[in-house]
């Protein structure tokens, strides 16, 4: 980047086209951008997660001993689906940037924080018997991430400051592990006793 951070206002971008808008129609027609973009890549990666390729990849990362052993090369699969996902982040980092106007060399720290607490979220509240297990984890990730975002945005509005919105985070996830865990006892407590 040759710098700490980078201005990106006045340069032309995917949501520079809004600009000439007024303020609700700006926002109106980013918020449909991303929603879309963000609709269509769940799509996508939930049709390729059912495919047979899909199904070849996630048995190589659940259990790279088993994809060995009925002739699957686990290694090039796992390197494929890493790729896959800094992609993804790549994407949702040049989205970000050019939402903000700037880009920023500490803009992706704390970000597995929130993708921990956005998944613990999202996995709480999804019911999972419902879904196939990869429509279940996309969407338990888009869902929590809304959430998240959701109440750090209310806590910030009810006075928190932003420099404790890190301890925030950590509570919540806490929070959320803790309702998980007890969650899960409480099932196979409930199963013994059947």
């Amino acid at each position: 980047m040759a710098g700490p951070n980078i201005s990106l206002l006045g340069r032309a971008g995917l949501l520079s086209m809004f600009d000439t808008f007024e303020q609700l129609w700006a926002s109106l027609g980013t918020m449909v951008v991303l929603t879309g973009g963000c609709a269509i890549a769940c799509v996508i990666l939930i049709k390729f997660l059912s495919s047979r390729a899909g199904i070849r990849m996630r048995a190589a990362g659940s259990s790279p001993i088993f994809a060995e052993s009925i002739g699957l090369r686990p290694g090039i699969r796992l390197v494929l689906g890493l790729s896959f996902t800094n992609a993804l982040a790549a994407l949702s980092g040049i989205l970000i940037s050019d939402y903000q106007g700037f880009a920023d060399v500490g803009s992706g720290q704390g970000v597995l924080i929130l993708a921990l607490a956005a998944l613990s979220i999202g996995e709480a509240l999804i019911p999972q018997r419902r879904l196939a297990y990869y429509t279940f984890v996309v969407s338990s990730a888009i869902s929590g991430s809304i959430i998240y975002h959701v109440v750090v945005s209310a806590a910030v509005r009810a006075g928190l400051a932003p420099t404790d919105l890190r301890l925030a985070t950590g509570v919540l996830v806490l929070f959320v592990v803790v309702v998980r865990v007890t969650r899960q006892r409480g099932n196979i407590e409930a199963s013994l006793a059947q």
